[in-house]
């Protein structure tokens, strides 16, 4: 639900492991495999301490609905963007100057515009790598979303792979 409040639930073997969510500022965990419940702020290093992507609460929601991180994007850089075409990745690129001085660069497909891949890099070392495949549509509320089915987050200099395989989207649900 917009802005900021999610619900994700992790899976193996069609049972719930854990379930996290968040309104952007706080965070609650149940972990049934650890039989735990977890609560703090929604910071980048304490949801990384549950799923390594080190988003924000408002950046990880970002990513799940289709968009790219904006929290550390610096101003000036979102001033003067433009698209170019990567023959290297098959997609239209918008790179962009984070606050700490690294670039991350966003790939969008075509004709659907999802974008299918998120690069972060500090010079020439790849610092995160998000991918996504197998867009689908949902319809909801008389709209109409895109979201990947498949998701992998890379952190090359931590040696960490997420892979994440979305079986369902709920939109717009209240929950307490």
């Amino acid at each position: 639900q917009a802005p900021l409040n999610m619900r994700i639930t992790i899976s193996a073997f069609d049972k719930a492991m854990a379930t996290l969510v968040t309104d952007g500022i706080g965070f609650s965990l149940m972990d049934v495999s650890q039989n735990a419940y977890v609560t703090g702020h929604a910071t980048p290093e304490n949801i990384a301490s549950i799923l390594p992507v080190f988003l924000s609460a408002a950046d990880l929601y970002r990513v799940m609905n289709g968009q790219y991180p904006m929290d550390g994007v610096s101003e000036n850089s979102m001033k003067n963007q433009s698209f170019t075409w990567d023959n290297q990745e098959g997609g239209y690129k918008l790179s962009m100057t984070l606050n700490n001085g690294n670039t991350q660069n966003v790939f969008y497909n075509w004709p659907h515009g999802d974008i299918f891949l998120i690069t972060v890099s500090n010079q020439n070392e790849l610092l995160y790598r998000y991918e996504a495949t197998d867009f689908r549509d949902i319809e909801a509320d008389g709209q109409s979303w895109r979201y990947p089915e498949q998701i992998i987050y890379r952190l090359p200099p931590q040696k960490t792979d997420v892979r994440l395989r979305v079986e369902k989207h709920d939109i717009g649900l209240e929950f307490s």
